[in-house]
């Protein structure tokens, strides 16, 4: 756990019905990557959401927020990735961004998903990094 400003990576599959309850973050750029399925978002912030596989979630935490993540189907499993990165100094607003990628942006080359200054359409996070997705 812990990479230079990669706090973690971590795979889950959430099973159908079942998910994580409100809690909270802070300092922290958190961004979700769907592989299969679909998660339902809610946040203190207002912010409501169903992602799905395709979809990349990009949540700064800022000074805190409060959320959670409940797989959206009664039936079907969710698979994701979900990437933590300590969020640089200057950064102290709640952002929420979403953006879907087709398979053909990834397929055999590298698609750039988030960056510091949002290069190639990528979401804009508040960090020195450059986060690739590929197929």
């Amino acid at each position: 756990m812990g990479y230079s400003v990669l706090r973690v990576i971590n795979e889950d599959v959430i099973e159908a019905g079942q998910g994580f309850g409100m809690h909270p973050h802070k300092n922290m750029e958190i961004i979700t990557y769907m592989l299969h399925g679909a998660l339902r978002h809610e946040d203190s912030l207002g912010n409501t959401s169903v992602i799905k596989a395709g979809d990349v979630q990009h949540m700064t935490a800022g000074t805190g927020v409060v959320h959670s993540e409940f797989n959206a189907s009664d039936t079907d499993s969710v698979h994701l990735l979900q990437i933590w990165i300590f969020q640089s100094k200057s950064c102290w607003n709640q952002v929420m961004k979403r953006r879907t990628l087709r398979i053909v942006q990834k397929q055999d080359r590298w698609c750039l998903i988030a960056s510091q200054d949002g290069a190639n359409g990528s979401l804009k996070v508040c960090q020195d990094i450059r986060l690739y997705a590929t197929i």
